[in-house]
């Protein structure tokens, strides 16, 4: 909280030089009112309102002055053709009077609220509540500016219309101006999330391009029951570009005009073009694929066995084999960066975040004794990831290594999947149902801004858009950031 320091309040006011009627000083508990110049076309001069007083500027065809009021109230006069000026309220309220052709200035509250007056055909400046509630001047071009109180705001720029925007319930501008819902409903100044697909069979994994959403359903382990479909960002109807799929509930990715994906009990990494046409099997064998990215050339993916595995986009297969610092270790999710592949190696017991060159050569540890890291993702110059054992965690580090910092923790087991989008990473808890906001970069805090989702696993975000899957509730949603 700022601390905020005054001293007196003083108000100068300068008078014409043509005739005018002034108020006489009050007494402490009094009022001092300005009356009227009608002949001489004067100013109209509040007088000084003692404590507890108010001073009230009178009404002139030139200059209204609002007089100053000492814990009491400081209102500027009328002036037609003219200037209104609020008066300076110490403790109380300074109010902008009305200038018609002229400005109005908004008072000064200190301690109090200060409203900003309004100008018609002229320019208004907005009032200033330190201490108090401070209104907002918006100056018009040809108009005048007037103070809104929250949460009605000026998002239009209608020098005609004034404080026309409800922030708490409009959808384009929701919380503020400009900030839109992409869709969605505006509820108490917060944007609600959206609901884009419906009755999907254990959906998992999601990926995003420029239009729209992709996500596979692992349907069920035992059974080719599992499919990958796609829909547009803003809404319609689900397409689906694959069907028969054996559990893929790993890995997507989507290149160059291709869906990549994994399917971890059929052993096989396939592609599909993304509008949708004939499938193609890259690779297939004895092995449970995971994570998998997708570069320019390759494909890359991780397997259960502790190998990493790259396809040329065409051509035939290669494979690096990696060796970890312990066995039966298995690598997880992966994810490109600083010329290289990071994974993370799905231990309890040894967690740690590999990366190995794209040209090839032996791995490096970035970081170590994680705790169950899963799923990976890179942006700038560091490499994120969650921890998902029983102390839950986001951490990120260097990518050229260094020091590892923790961004965010959780109270409970369930940290599933991550997303970084600029000075935002998001995660998911899918045994909370939460999804969960955090920074980038420290000092982070955390917080939790949906509840009672349907087991959320795997989160993908644009400039715009969270994007998610609830495994339980088998629907796919977006939420405007």
């Amino acid at each position: 909280m700022r601390e905020l320091r005054f001293g007196a309040a003083s108000l100068l006011l300068g008078l014409m030089t043509t005739t005018a009627s002034c108020g006489d000083d009050s007494t402490p508990g009094n009022t001092g009112l300005g009356t009227s110049s009608t002949g001489g076309n004067g100013p109209g001069v509040g007088g000084s309102g003692g404590s507890g007083a108010a001073g009230v500027g009178g009404a002139g065809a030139g200059a209204g002055v609002g007089g100053s009021g000492a814990g009491g109230a400081g209102v500027g006069g009328s002036g037609v053709g003219g200037d209104g000026v609020g008066g300076a309220g110490v403790g109380g309220a300074g109010v902008g009077g009305a200038g018609v052709g002229g400005s109005g200035v908004g008072g000064a509250g200190v301690g109090g609220a200060g409203v900003g007056g309004s100008g018609v055909g002229g320019s208004g400046v907005g009032g200033s509540g330190v201490g108090g509630a401070g209104g907002d001047g918006v100056g018009g071009t040809g108009g005048g500016g007037v103070g809104c109180i929250a949460p009605l705001a000026e998002c239009d720029a209608d020098p005609v219309t004034v404080c026309e925007t409800d922030t708490s319930n409009n959808p384009e501008h929701c919380g503020a101006c400009g900030h839109s819902c992409l869709g969605g409903a505006c509820v108490a100044g917060t944007c609600q999330p959206i609901v884009l697909a419906t009755q999907q069979s254990n959906p998992w994994t999601i990926a995003l391009d420029d239009t729209h959403v992709y996500w596979t359903n692992a349907g069920v382990a035992s059974s080719p029951s599992g499919s990958v479909a796609r829909i547009p960002k803003m809404g319609g109807d689900v397409q689906v570009l694959a069907a028969g799929q054996t559990y893929p509930f790993i890995g997507i990715a989507v290149a160059g005009g291709w869906v990549y994906w994994t399917n971890y009990s059929g052993g096989t990494v396939r592609r599909v073009p993304v509008a949708g046409g004939a499938e193609e099997t890259l690779a297939s064998g004895p092995m449970n694929p995971k994570g998998i990215t997708v570069t320019d050339t390759h494909v890359y993916w991780a397997n259960n066995d502790g190998t990493i595995m790259r396809h040329p986009v065409t051509g035939p297969l290669q494979q690096f084999e990696v060796a970890f610092s312990a066995p039966g270790t298995k690598p997880y999710g992966v994810a490109l960066g600083n010329g290289g592949l990071f994974w993370a190696v799905a231990s309890a017991d040894v967690g740690v975040i590999e990366y190995l060159p794209l040209g090839g050569g032996p791995p490096s540890r970035i970081a170590e004794l994680q705790d169950l890291p899963l799923y990976v993702a890179t942006q700038g110059d560091h490499v994120y990831w969650v921890n998902t054992g029983a102390g839950p965690s986001i951490v990120r580090a260097p990518m050229a290594g260094g020091p590892t910092e923790v961004l965010a923790t959780s109270a409970s087991a369930g940290a599933y999947g991550l997303a970084v989008a600029g000075p935002d990473v998001y995660f998911t808890n899918h045994q909370q149902g939460t999804i969960t906001r955090t920074s980038s970069s420290p000092p982070a805090a955390e917080q939790v801004i949906l509840t009672g989702q349907g087991k959320p696993r795997l989160i993908a975000a644009d400039d715009l858009a969270i994007y998610w899957v609830n495994q339980t509730s088998g629907t796919v949603m977006k939420l405007a950031r």
